[in-house]
C-alpha cells in the first residue's frame, strides 16, 4: 500500500481503520528513523567548521548577514524574549478562561 492510499485510511470515519492506518504509518517511519536523522546532521557539521574559517561568532550570524540584520539587534530581541517569556503562559491561561467571541 502506498503512502497516499494509507493517508485515505487516516481520515476514515471508522476509528479502527484510523488506528490501524496510524500504526502502520508510524511503524514504517520508525524503521527508517535512523537513516532520516543522519541527513540533517551532515550539513550542520560542515557549517560549524566553516564558521570559524569565515570568522562568524555564531551560526545565526550567517543568516543575520544574509537578511541585513545586525547581530546586536538579534541579541537584544532574544534577551527581551527571554525576560518576557515567563508572561506567555499567563496569557494562554487567561485566553483559555475567556469565552469565545
Amino acid at each position: 500500500m502506498t503512502e497516499s492510499e494509507l493517508r485515505a485510511y487516516r481520515y476514515s470515519p471508522d476509528p479502527e481503520s484510523r488506528a490501524k492506518a496510524y500504526q502502520e504509518f508510524f511503524r514504517v517511519h520508525a524503521e527508517t528513523a535512523r537513516s532520516r536523522s543522519d541527513v540533517p546532521t551532515r550539513p550542520v557539521t560542515g557549517t560549524t567548521k566553516n564558521l570559524s574559517l569565515r570568522k562568524f561568532d555564531n551560526p545565526i550570524s550567517v543568516r543575520n548577514l544574509t537578511n541585513n540584520v545586525p547581530d546586536e539587534a538579534v541579541d537584544v530581541l532574544l534577551d527581551v524574549t527571554r525576560r518576557k517569556c515567563k508572561d506567555i503562559p499567563k496569557v494562554f491561561q487567561t485566553k483559555s478562561k475567556t469565552p469565545p467571541v
